[in-house]
C-alpha cells in the first residue's frame, strides 16, 4: 500500500509539470490557467470546486492532493499536514561524489521520508499523527564535514473532512 502511495504522489508531480510544461509551450494568444503553487499547508475547503476551477486538493483522500513544497528559504519554519500526504523538498543540491544530501527525522513513526537520488526527489509521507523535527544534512550526519542546510517540524494532524479547515 505505501508502493502504491508513493506512486501515486510521484504521478501526481509528473502530471503537474506536464501541465506547466504544456502551458509554457502553448502558442496561443489567450492566457491559460495554470495551478497556483502549493503553500506549507494545504487542506481541503468545506466547499467543493467547480469543475473548471483550479485547485491543488483532490477528492477527499489526502495521498491524491498535490504535495507540499517545502524550500530551503523554510528553514525553521512549522510544517502542518495530515495524515496520507505527501511532501517534497524541492530545491535541495543535487548529490555529488563526494556528498549526498541526508533527511533525518527525530519521531521516525510520525513521517516516512524518501532519500533523494539521481532520479527522486527527497520527500515524506504524514503517516500519524504527531510531530517530529526534519534535519537536512549536506553529508553523513555523523561525519565531521557534515553540515545543516535546513531544519523544519512536522505537524502532523489526523484528516477530518467534515472540518471546515484543517
Amino acid at each position: 500500500m505505501k508502493a502504491t502511495r508513493k506512486a501515486v504522489a510521484l504521478a501526481s508531480v509528473a502530471v503537474l509539470g506536464i501541465t506547466v510544461l504544456a502551458a509554457c509551450g502553448s502558442s496561443s494568444d489567450e492566457a491559460t490557467p495554470v495551478a497556483s503553487s502549493p503553500t506549507a499547508t494545504l487542506a481541503p475547503s468545506s466547499a467543493t470546486p467547480a469543475p473548471t476551477e483550479t485547485s491543488p486538493i483532490v477528492g477527499g483522500d489526502p495521498s491524491t492532493w498535490s504535495p507540499v513544497e517545502i524550500t530551503l528559504d523554510m528553514n525553521g519554519e512549522k510544517v502542518k499536514v495530515v495524515v496520507g500526504q505527501f511532501a517534497l523538498f524541492s530545491d535541495l543540491p543535487a548529490n555529488t561524489a563526494n556528498k549526498k544530501i541526508v533527511l533525518r527525522a527525530k519521531n521516525k513513526g510520525v513521517v516516512d521520508i524518501t532519500q533523494q537520488s539521481d532520479t527522486t526527489t527527497a520527500g515524506f509521507e504524514a503517516l500519524a499523527k504527531g510531530k517530529t523535527k526534519i534535519v537536512v544534512w549536506e553529508g553523513k550526519p555523523k561525519s565531521k564535514n557534515a553540515t545543516i542546510l535546513m531544519t523544519i517540524t512536522v505537524k502532523v494532524k489526523k484528516y477530518n473532512p467534515d472540518a471546515p479547515t484543517q
